[in-house]
């Protein structure tokens, strides 16, 4: 029983080993068959290939244009350019930093894209102006006043809080110090720029006493500039003042209430005479008093007749102009700006006819030519002036202070200072009526570069005078020039030097006064009857003034075209 219980219990337990062991054999092949049939998934992969025109990453100045270069694109070696779309979007010029244009391609529901990195930056520097002169001058302990600068910036707004001042001035103490200012803009890009200022002594003129003890009057001198002219960047002065027997020195103001902006050594002459040369390019916009300073500062003083003082000028990048009230010498700065593209003169007028041939005068064949000309410049756009438009005598005073000016070659140099180009057109007249031809008549000190227009017109008028006139032409065609000084005249083609040595106001006082090189046309001699029908009756005025024409209007950038 007992043996026969045990072999039942073994093969019960053989059964259930078996039955389990089969079991989990099933469900393991299941599981592993379901892994092995499983489709895999779909994956179609393309060969997206971009190219990026060079170069690929780009730097531009802040506020400057983006160009884009563009970019190629092919998918699976197709050229599929066409399809790039630029994204741009995030690309601001007007702030530095590091942007990024995409390109991208849409192939089904994929995107494909590639970047180009774009950087805005800021390289240019700040610029620093001083406000008043970069050359000070203090008398000991005479306190400094800062006038400061003004500051631009291409890209930051308002650097004001970044100006640094530095200054190691010691009005105590005689000697040279500097105003340093310095700035720094927010992309680092750096400017700066120095103020000159020299502590002094104040003048003092000893007193002359003789060997016997008694005061030694001082020589008596008409006290006054006695030459005076423009320069390059101010004005020359040369004058005399009563007792002034130390140093000589020029200071300038805007009233007299305030401190002195700039002081300008003089050369001393000798005890009462003096010159020097006034540097006025580096002056701020305003009104100024000029002072004369030696043993006492007194107004500076201009008793040179009213033909003779200098009025107006560009001086740099600033226009000047003189006033002198009660003789005292005081001036407006202002920044400069051309007002006319052209300023024509047109000769005499009024009672004045100038030359004149049967009942013809000079003075109304100069206005018949002038408004031609004129209307046909503002034709062709440019801006024009006349000093005459009518039979009077034109305009003779600028300015109201100029209420004893009797030329209008006052007015020629007024205006003339703020006109591109300026010149008086006249008619000649002889007593030889042999003479024939015209005549181009310059101003002196004409360099070389600002005879180009003319050289050119002496050409052009030379040739077409040949061509067209019925008789031979002797050599009264004459181009030259006039030293002020000596009056001499001067070829400017072959070099002859002529004798005769009259000399037109319409050249003198615009140059001298002024800075104002004016020229003068000549277009025929009226006492040549020849000449006269040739020029005028025929009318070949008109085209010698289309030669004129053509030439200005050309140098001034602008497009000539015919009359209709």
């Amino acid at each position: 029983m007992k043996l026969l219980f045990k072999n039942k219990l073994i093969i019960i337990t053989i059964s259930i080993i078996v039955l389990f062991t089969t079991t989990f054999l099933t469900y393991e092949f299941i599981i592993s068959k379901e892994k092995v049939t499983a489709p895999p998934a779909t994956e179609i992969k393309h060969n997206v290939v971009f190219n990026l025109l060079e170069p690929v990453s780009q730097e531009i100045e802040v506020n400057n244009e983006y160009i884009e270069l563009g970019a190629t694109v092919k998918i699976d070696n197709i050229d599929k350019t066409a399809d790039i779309i630029i994204d741009s979007s995030a690309l601001d010029v007007t702030k530095v930093g590091e942007y990024n244009i995409r390109y991208k391609v849409i192939v089904g529901d994929e995107i494909y894209q590639e970047t180009r990195k774009v950087i805005v930056k800021d390289t240019i520097n700040p610029t620093i102006k001083l406000k008043g002169s970069n050359n000070l001058i203090l008398l000991l302990n005479e306190p400094y006043k800062e006038y400061g600068c003004e500051i631009e910036d291409n890209y930051d707004k308002d650097l004001k809080d970044k100006l640094e001042i530095k200054n190691n001035i010691n009005i105590k103490a005689v000697g040279s110090y500097k105003v340093h200012y310095s700035i720094t803009d927010s992309s680092g890009n750096k400017a700066s720029i120095s103020r000159n200022v020299t502590v002094k002594k104040p003048n003092i003129i000893k007193q002359i006493i003789n060997d016997k003890g008694n005061d030694v009057k001082p020589i008596v001198v008409d006290e006054g500039i006695t030459l005076n002219n423009w320069t390059n960047n101010g004005f020359y002065i040369k004058g005399k003042h009563n007792g002034l027997n130390e140093s000589f020195s020029l200071k300038l103001k805007k009233s007299e209430d305030e401190a002195f902006e700039e002081v300008q050594s003089l050369e001393k002459i000798n005890n009462t005479e003096y010159k020097g040369s006034i540097n006025l390019s580096n002056l701020s916009n305003g009104n100024y008093l000029a002072y004369l300073v030696g043993k006492e500062e007194t107004p500076l003083i201009n008793k040179l007749g009213n033909d003779f003082r200098i009025k107006r000028s560009k001086v740099g990048n600033k226009l000047i102009t003189m006033t002198y009230t009660n003789n005292q010498v005081s001036f407006k700065v202002e920044d400069f700006a051309y007002q006319y593209d052209i300023l024509i003169d047109a000769g005499h007028g009024g009672q004045d006819g100038g030359a004149y041939y049967g009942k013809v005068f000079e003075r109304d064949v100069n206005l018949k030519q002038t408004l031609y000309e004129y209307n046909r410049y503002r034709e062709l756009g440019l801006t024009v002036k006349l000093i005459r438009e009518d039979s009077g005598t034109g305009i003779m005073m600028g300015d109201s202070d100029w209420k004893f000016v009797r030329r209008r070659a006052y007015a020629i140099g007024y205006l003339g200072v703020v006109s591109r180009i300026s010149y008086s057109n006249h008619h000649n007249s002889i007593g030889n009526s042999y003479f024939r031809g015209f005549e181009i008549l310059l101003p002196a000190a004409t360099t070389s570069a600002e005879l180009v227009n003319e050289k050119r017109l002496y050409s052009l008028w030379s040739t077409y005078y040949k061509n067209n006139y019925n008789t031979s032409l002797d050599n009264h065609m004459r181009f030259y020039t006039r030293n002020y000084d000596t009056e001499q005249l001067k070829n400017k083609i072959n070099g002859e030097t002529y004798t005769f040595t009259d000399y037109y106001a319409v050249h003198r006082i615009p140059y001298k006064l002024f800075n104002v090189k004016n020229v003068i046309y000549e277009g025929c001699y009226m006492s040549n009857i020849n000449d006269f029908n040739w020029y005028y009756n025929e009318e070949h005025w008109k085209e010698l003034s289309e030669l004129k024409i053509k030439t200005y209007v050309e140098a001034l950038g602008y497009t000539y075209t015919r009359p209709n």
